[in-house]
């Protein structure tokens, strides 16, 4: 089993949220922006809030972090790292789109997913994100043709650990 505060243990309580739909933790999740979804999945698994005061768009993820390229590349992120979607305008800097946690295997959670061209737009849910519209270059077109560049991070290191104390 893993332990609270790991990557494993956010990708765990993301799909065990999202299958027991009857589940105060599924309302709660479901009722949220989808940045403040991930975070407050976050705190669940273990970790601290992030520094950013809820609610906003927490720097969970920023496009510093290592870009994801295609559906091969997505299958490949590991479970439990956060999972961000960005615009940007030309001329612009990047805008936080979408936010997601993997889940394994090309999978993630979230909520208000229809955004990015698949799922509902309400609901936490699992996804797999491999049948994205990935194009050449790494990007993702999304709902109503948004153009995306999709980057993860990892929590652990990132954010800190709850004290045991």
């Amino acid at each position: 089993m893993p332990r609270p505060g790991t990557n494993a243990f956010a990708a765990s309580v993301a799909r065990g949220i999202a299958v027991h739909q009857d589940s105060l933790e599924f309302g709660k999740l479901s009722s949220e922006i989808c940045w403040d979804a991930v975070a407050h999945c976050l705190l669940l698994a273990g970790f601290k809030a992030p520094a950013v005061q809820l609610p906003s768009r927490p720097l969970l993820v920023n496009t510093r972090d290592p870009q994801i390229l295609s559906a091969a590349a997505m299958g490949n992120v590991p479970e439990g790292h956060v999972i961000g979607f960005f615009t940007q305008k030309p001329g612009d800097s990047p805008i936080m789109y979408h936010q997601m946690i993997a889940t394994g295997a090309g999978a993630a959670a979230g909520n208000k997913n229809s955004c990015i061209g698949i799922g509902s737009p309400v609901g936490w849910e699992l996804l797999d994100l491999t049948t994205l519209n990935w194009q050449p270059g790494g990007r993702v077109v999304g709902d109503g043709g948004s153009d995306l560049s999709v980057h993860h991070r990892s929590p652990e290191g990132s954010l800190p650990i709850k004290s045991s104390t």
